[in-house]
């Protein structure tokens, strides 16, 4: 891919009762003045950052689809805010939206043709209740890996859980009861986890999928304030651990 087939930088994004000014950092691949409407991509989580839906990428080096990626604010290369830890009045879905609103805005990209958005996991919830205020330019709405229902996600992953090496759930239950998530037993079942029903790559694709794991580890406190609500995970650490993407 050309140089020029790329460019990244920052937005500023005003959120009420912060002091300062946050920004939004973004990733744009192809042209946005062609004539095709762009790609906006929402990555999961919260707090894993874009870069493992970077293969979204190609869209514009065979089909000519300018791609537009962003980390959400709290992660990654955006603004973090740890000193919002557990206030769970400001993490709210709202303020993701209005970030999206935001981005769309100083992107310019509700002209011309308009733009289609895709969106992963928590971006897939994040993506349908944005689509259901009927934004301007939004022309198609792709959902990938989203959360219908927190009760029958939690089923599932329990059912999952059940099916792992005795000794892997032994591990995870004694670990869980002790409150010890980062203990090197515990994060040794979790990976066991994660190569058998999460990704199977060998290794873990180290550009894209590797990133998500190093945001989500730096900074907590968007993940952690937002899991204990049954809005996107029921409170568990364990099922907050399994669901990394969510």
């Amino acid at each position: 891919m050309a140089e020029t087939d790329q460019r990244e930088g920052t937005v500023p994004f005003k959120i009420p009762h912060i002091d300062t000014t946050c920004h939004t950092y973004y990733k744009i691949i192809g042209d946005l003045s062609s004539k095709s409407p762009r790609l906006v991509v929402l990555h999961g989580g919260p707090g894993t950052g874009h870069e493992y839906l970077l293969p979204f990428s190609r869209l514009w080096q065979q089909f000519g689809i300018p791609v537009v990626f962003y980390d959400q604010i709290g992660c990654a290369a955006s603004t973090r805010l740890p000193q919002t830890a557990g206030d769970e009045t400001f993490w709210q879905e709202s303020l993701f939206l209005a970030e999206l609103d935001n981005l769309l805005d100083s992107l310019r990209l509700r002209d011309g043709p308009g733009y289609h958005i895709l969106g992963h996991s928590w971006g897939g919830r994040m993506a349908a209740a944005f689509a259901t205020t009927q934004p301007p330019g939004l022309q198609r709405l792709v959902l990938a890996s989203g959360i219908a229902s927190s009760q029958t996600f939690v089923e599932g992953m329990h059912i999952i859980r059940r099916q792992l090496p005795s000794d892997v759930q032994l591990a995870i239950d004694e670990e869980e009861q002790k409150g010890t998530f980062d203990s090197v037993r515990f994060r040794g079942a979790m990976d066991v986890f994660f190569r058998k029903y999460f990704c199977r790559a060998e290794p873990f694709p180290p550009k894209e999928l590797l990133p998500a794991f190093k945001h989500m580890s730096e900074d907590k406190t968007v993940r952690e304030t937002m899991s204990v609500h049954s809005f996107i995970i029921p409170e568990s650490s364990t099922l907050s651990q399994i669901s990394l993407l969510s």
